[in-house]
């Protein structure tokens, strides 16, 4: 599934881009001189990509998203992102807790204490 964006992280765009609660991914990045996206974060929101997005304004200029249907599948697109993207500096996505998923590229099953919603 493609990303949509680059689009500016601020309030109001996340507002208007999201208007319902929704799981999903995002990357976070910043612009080039040749308005490139430079790749800075890879994350996903198992609930409310809208709300995760939010938290993250000042964390970097631009972000690009896409809306999953339910928690797993933001799960497997954030794996398939960072196997897709290799990206230095970034770990490698975790399940939430209490969820059995595994990463459906290489099957890493390490856990992490996220909040679920």
């Amino acid at each position: 599934m493609a990303l949509l964006g680059p689009v500016r992280l601020g309030y109001d765009e996340i507002e208007t881009l999201l208007p319902r609660v929704s799981p999903g991914v995002f990357v976070l990045g910043n612009l080039d001189f040749q308005n490139r996206f430079s790749l800075n974060t890879i994350g996903r929101d198992d609930v409310d990509l809208k709300a995760g997005l939010r938290s993250m304004i000042g964390s970097a200029g631009y972000f690009m998203y896409s809306v999953q249907p339910t928690g797993k599948a933001a799960f497997d697109e954030e794996c398939r992102l960072f196997h897709e993207l290799r990206p230095n500096r970034i770990s490698h996505p975790v399940r939430s807790e209490n969820k059995d998923w595994t990463c459906p590229h290489c099957r890493v099953t390490r856990d992490v204490a996220r909040i679920d919603r």
